[in-house]
Order: structure tokens, then sequence, then C-alpha cells
């Protein structure tokens, strides 16, 4: 009448054998009677069976008719053999496992525990079956709806889905019984997966260039190696990024990062050993030399305030550097050099650049045109008052401020008339066509308020005084 199928019944729980219709049975010594169906129940003190009362029909004179009554009950005999010895799973818990009592982190290794119908249990293969896994992170919390994650089907799994994070995990185990049925038990985390987070053996890391120029570009494959490990003690290989990948001015520490999907950047300092300047080029011209050729004896150049700012230094040999001066003008004849001296920067000292190429060629259109070079262009002062020459066209010409007077011009060991023409007001000198080539010295008189000054500057004239 028991069944004796007893891997199929619940342990310690009974199970009729097949269904009957004609029986039916008590388990609280006949207080209640149940239908014989194939049904597990509890294991009672004592077991009652006993044959249904069969109701019949009536007579015409309203006596029972096929009418049969329920019969004494009977003991029914439970032996060993009857009672179930299956333990299924119904359940499942997530535990952290590594690390050790750890939180739900990305990179860290989560354990789904089966739970038993029975507490305590102690799985065993061979009697319990195989078990098998899938996990899933949640993707609608209120339509309960959740992705299964490609792969993850042991009983451990490395949390390694970014999709997961801010999102719940789930376990479903499943038991294949040797009885030849399946049972299902699943279990959610407690909490949402959360970044992890990246360590290393060291955060300060040196940039392996010797050297680098201000303005150039930092590469995070030369910032030097340190062994890098997320929350677990797992080993890990994060991509590497300057916070401002531009070399700055001067030697110093700057920022970066390690970064790798799923964990919180690590910051980094990686410090920049020696910072040197560029060396100058061409394209400085603009800003370190005038270009007012016009005012700026021939073959000369001229060096502005912002050469200087810029600690320029400037050699016609490419050994010899000498630091430029605002306004100083040196003569060229067929070679420049330039390099940026060493300074202290914004972010700490920034060395002497390399020497530029010759840059001689670039110079066209900032070599003077001027044949006078005496002095500068200020040749006279009067206190704040000033008179300037210029030079256009083989016409010297004095820029004469009120209240001075230019009183003559003067060719030493030469006739003034041989070589040139003074005008009426004596404010230009022209030379003449047929004026001989060389080298001259023309002193200018100035006269103002009963003062005169004279000052001497070299003309060299060429071509006919071109």
């Amino acid at each position: 009448m028991l069944s004796t199928t007893v891997n199929r019944i619940p342990k310690g729980k009974l199970a009729f054998a097949q269904l009957n219709n004609a029986l039916e049975y008590s388990v609280n010594n006949g207080a209640t009677w149940n239908e014989i169906i194939t049904n597990d129940f509890a294991k009672p003190e004592k077991l009652l069976v006993r044959i249904k009362e069969i109701a019949g029909t009536q007579d015409n004179n309203s006596k029972p008719v096929g009418f049969i009554a329920c019969s004494e009950p009977s003991d029914v005999p439970i032996a060993d053999a009857n009672i179930g010895t299956l333990v299924v799973v119904t359940d499942a818990e997530i535990c952290v496992t590594t690390p050790e009592n750890g939180t739900l982190s990305f990179g860290n290794t989560v354990t789904a525990i089966p739970v038993y119908s029975e507490n305590a249990h102690v799985y065993n293969s061979v009697s319990d079956g195989e078990l098998s896994y899938k996990w899933f992170y949640e993707l609608d919390a209120e339509a309960d709806e959740w992705q299964q994650i490609a792969g993850a089907n042991s009983a451990s799994y490395i949390i390694e889905e970014t999709a997961s994070i801010a999102k719940k995990l789930k376990v479903e185990i499943t038991q294949s019984h040797p009885n030849g049925f399946t049972y299902t038990g699943d279990g959610t985390s407690v909490g949402n997966v959360v970044k992890g987070s990246l360590s290393a053996e060291f955060t300060t890391l040196n940039y392996t260039d010797a050297v680098v120029v201000v303005g150039g570009t930092l590469s995070a494959e030369k910032i030097s190696s340190t062994i890098y490990t997320n929350q677990a003690g797992t080993q890990v290989t994060p991509v590497l990024e300057f916070t401002n990948s531009v070399v700055p001015e001067g030697a110093c520490s700057v920022n970066a990062k390690a970064n790798l999907a799923g964990y919180n950047d690590l910051p980094l300092t990686v410090v920049l050993a020696s910072v040197k300047a560029p060396a100058p080029t061409s394209s400085c011209f603009e800003s370190f030399l005038s270009g007012e050729i016009s005012f700026i004896p021939k073959n000369y150049i001229r060096f502005t305030q912002e050469a200087v700012s810029n600690h320029l230094l400037y050699s016609t040999d490419g050994i010899n550097f000498t630091a430029v001066q605002a306004n100083q003008e040196i003569q060229i004849t067929n070679s420049l050099y330039l390099k940026t001296g060493a300074y202290t920067g914004a972010a700490g000292p920034v060395s002497t650049s390399d020497v530029s190429e010759n840059l001689f060629s670039s110079l066209s259109d900032y070599l003077g045109l001027c044949l006078i070079k005496a002095g500068g262009p200020n040749l006279i002062t009067f206190e704040s008052e000033k008179i300037t020459l210029t030079y256009l066209n083989n016409v010297i010409t004095a820029t004469v401020p009120s209240g001075i007077t230019i009183t003559k011009w003067e060719i030493a060991g030469e006739s003034l008339s041989d070589f040139a023409t003074v005008s009426a007001d004596k404010t230009t000198l022209t030379f003449a066509s047929n004026a001989v080539e060389g080298t001259y010295n023309v002193t200018i008189w100035a006269f103002r308020n009963g003062n005169i000054i004279s000052t001497t500057c070299i003309v060299t004239l060429e071509d006919s005084g071109n």
C-alpha cells in the first residue's frame, strides 16, 4: 500500500503507492479522513485505513438501497522501506567568498550556497545527484526581469559583467536527482553590485624619459611600472592616463590615473625628472624680432622685450651664446642660432633648450635696411626731447621736435657737397648718385636754448648709396 520508492519521497515522509478511490486514511487516530492519493505526507504515530462509505439510493418508502457503511479502521504497518529519503534544493544564498566576508564589489568572487529541504544537509553527489548553476543580474526590479550572464555556470562567479553594477545578482541551482527528477532553488543578493577598487604597489611613479620638452605630449606608456591589484588581491592590468598630457612648464609631479572598467579610478603621481625649454624656430621671429626694418641698420636684427621675457640666447657661431637685451641690435652675416636659457617656470625649473638650426635663411623679413649704424635710432636727446633718424631711398631724414634746430651736417675728411645735399631746413640729407661706396663718419649738430649737441654715426654706402 505504501510506496517504497523512497528516493522520490521527501525525507521522513510517506506516500501511497497508487491512487485508491475506495479507501481513505487518517493520521490523527480517525479524527479526520483523507482521500488516498500519491502526494507525500508527514509520517504519523499511527496510520489508519478503512473502506469508504457508499451512500447508495432510497426506495419508494425512503429506505436506503445499496448503502454500504464504512469498514472498521485497520492499522497500516510502516517499515523503514516506506520512509522517504529525498532531500532537494529549495532555495539558494549568495555569499562573497573572495575576499572573505567582502562586499558585493566588481572583481570579487561570489559563491552560491544551496539551501536544502533538510537543515544541515551535507551534499552527496551519489545520493543527491548533480547540481548546475546559472547566474543573472537584474534588468527590471518591478517586472522581475533578469539577464543571464554568459559563461557564469559554476557554483562560484567572479563579478566581471559591468552591466551588473548597481544591480542585484541572482543564482539558480538545478538539482538533477538520481530519481530522474529535477529540482530548482534560487536566491538573490543582499544589495547591489558596486564598483571595485584598485591599488598599486607604488602610486608615485617616474616618467621614464629623463628629459621632456615644455609643451610636448606625455605618453602613458612611459610611466614606470608597478603591480596593480583589485580589492580581492587579483592582479589586474588597468589603462593609464594623464589628467593633462601636455608637458608643464617645469620639472614637477603631474597627475595620472589607473582606469579599468568596473573599478573606481586609482589616482597616480608621476614625477618628471627634468623639463627643458623647446628649441626656438623661425616661427618665434614675429614675437622676438622687430619688423621695423627701415629703422634697423642694414644687415642687423633687433630683439624685442618679449625675446628677453622668454629667456632667449643668441649666437652667430652656434657655440658661444649671449642673453638678448631689449632693442639690442646685432649684425648678421650668414648664421643665427638661438636657444632658450634656463629659468624657473610655473611648475618648476626649466633647463636650457637644445640649439636651434641655423635660422639665417628665414630672416629676410627682419634684416634691417637702414644704412645708419651708431648709437641706435635716438641719436640726440635734450632732456626728454629726441631727434631720431631714418633712412629710405638714399635719404636720411631727421625727425626734429619743436624747439630744436639742426644746424649742420659734416662728413669727416670729406667735402659734404661731394657726397650729398642738405635740405634748406637741414632735416634731410640726400646722398648723391655718384657718391663713392664706402664707410664714412657723419656728424649732425643740433641747437636748443643755447645748447649745442652733436653726434657722429657711421654710414655705410653700398651700390651708389643703396
